[in-house]
């Protein structure tokens, strides 16, 4: 301990060791790393692009590659997906690092985790699309909930849709939304029973895409006795 005294101050200075036990705590290597001295066997090919990967290590992380890989393949072709997507999948799964995932991104990886099965992308990014709903991603996110029969997550969807249904209706993303899932979200969102009620509430809200829609299905099945009758009602 030590004393100071200045400009008529006194200043005490003192010095105290604590020892604390810190557990050990390992570095987690990734499998990326623990692979380095293993060459690739096989690669998975997008847009003409090449992945190189290890073919047991697919088979390890996906039951739908194992089925895939039950010959002798050098190379599997995926044709559904991007570049970008697939890639970013893999890398995640070796666990190399990924930045700056957009959402957009974020949900191509679950679509491809949903139809290949990985587990490890399912579990760790599912949470995600509901934590970022906002009126730029509804769009993206609600196609994902309805495409991959997410439940929970469309059920949040159309929360989301009641409370900005005025901003949402407006953007080109709503506009290009396949018809039929925007009729589910409508039925689901106001409780309408019929074709005619969400058909009365899309006109009511200038909602087109779903007014024509409905419109042509309701001509389709419209019989001559129909018209007819329609004639006469009026």
């Amino acid at each position: 301990m030590a004393l100071f005294i200045l400009a008529g101050k006194a200043t005490v200075w003192s010095e105290i060791e604590v020892d604390i036990d810190v557990p050990f705590i390992p570095f987690v290597l990734s499998i990326f790393h623990l692979l380095q001295h293993v060459p690739t066997d096989t690669s998975l090919v997008v847009e003409s692009k090449t992945i190189p990967t290890h073919k047991h290590f697919l088979l390890l992380i996906s039951p739908v590659f194992k089925s895939m890989f039950l010959h002798d393949t050098a190379k599997v072709e995926i044709t559904d997906f991007d570049f970008k997507t697939v890639k970013s999948v893999i890398d995640y799964c070796y666990g190399r690092e990924l930045k700056d995932l957009s959402i957009d991104t974020i949900v191509s990886m679950l679509r491809f985790s949903d139809k290949y099965t990985i587990m490890a992308i399912t579990d760790e990014f599912e949470k995600l699309p509901s934590a970022n709903l906002s009126v730029e991603t509804f769009c993206t996110i609600v196609r994902y909930a309805y495409d991959c029969n997410k439940k929970t997550l469309f059920t949040k969807c159309c929360d989301f849709f009641k409370e900005h249904q005025d901003e949402l209706k407006t953007t080109d993303k709503f506009a290009k939304l396949p018809p039929a899932l925007v009729t589910t979200v409508l039925k689901s969102v106001f409780i309408l029973k019929t074709n005619f009620d969400i058909l009365r509430h899309a006109h009511k809200k200038n909602i087109n895409s779903v007014v024509e829609h409905l419109e042509q299905s309701f001509l389709k099945q419209m019989t001559l006795q129909d018209f007819c009758l329609g004639r006469l009602a009026r």
